[in-house]
C-alpha cells in the first residue's frame, strides 16, 4: 500500500471513529428525555453536527467526489437516503441508554446480512475464510453485547473526568 492509500485509509478511520463518538456525546445529555425534547435536545448539540461534518468528510474519503457528483442523478439514491436517515434516527435512539461498543458492532452486521443475501439471491459463493469472517463478525457482537449486559445500568453513561 502506498502512502497517498494508508493516509486515506488512517483519515477514513480517524473520521469514522470520531463521528461515532461524537454521536454518543450528543446522546448523553438526552438520556432522560423523550419525544419530541429528545430530538430537540440531540438537534441543539454541537457534537451531532461535528460527527455529522466527520460522517460526510469520512464518505468522501471513501469514494471521493467524481462517484458522489455522478450518483446525484440516480432516483434511487433518495430513497436509500430516506432509509439511511431512518437507520440512523434509530441508531441515535440506541446510544441513548447503550453502550457506544455494542450499538456500533450490531449497527455494522449488515457486513453479514449482504454476504448472505449476495449468496442466496445473487448466487454469489463464498470461500472458507470469507464464512470464517462472517462468523468472527457475528461472534464479536454476540460477545460485546454480552459482556456490557454486567455494567449496571440504573444511571445514564457520563463522561469520564
Amino acid at each position: 500500500m502506498d502512502l497517498t492509500s494508508t493516509m486515506l485509509l488512517l483519515g477514513v478511520l480517524f473520521a469514522d471513529t470520531t463521528s461515532h463518538l461524537c454521536f454518543k456525546a450528543a446522546s448523553l445529555p438526552t438520556s432522560e428525555l423523550g419525544g419530541f425534547a429528545f430530538w430537540l435536545s440531540l438537534i441543539a448539540s454541537p457534537f451531532l453536527w461535528l460527527g455529522i461534518g466527520l460522517f460526510v468528510i469520512d464518505f468522501f474519503l471513501w469514494v471521493g467526489t467524481a462517484w458522489a457528483e455522478r450518483t446525484l442523478n440516480e432516483p434511487l439514491l433518495y430513497l436509500v437516503i430516506l432509509f439511511f436517515a431512518a437507520a440512523f434516527a434509530v441508531y441515535l435512539m440506541l446510544l441513548k441508554t447503550a453502550p457506544v461498543g455494542p450499538v456500533y458492532a450490531a449497527a455494522h452486521l449488515h457486513l453479514v446480512t449482504v454476504l448472505i443475501i449476495s449468496v442466496l439471491y445473487f448466487g454469489e459463493h463464498l470461500g472458507r475464510l470469507q464464512v470464517l469472517g462472517a462468523i468472527m463478525i457475528f461472534g464479536g457482537v454476540i460477545i460485546l453485547a454480552a459482556t456490557e449486559g454486567h455494567e449496571d445500568r440504573s444511571q445514564p453513561a457520563q463522561w469520564r473526568t
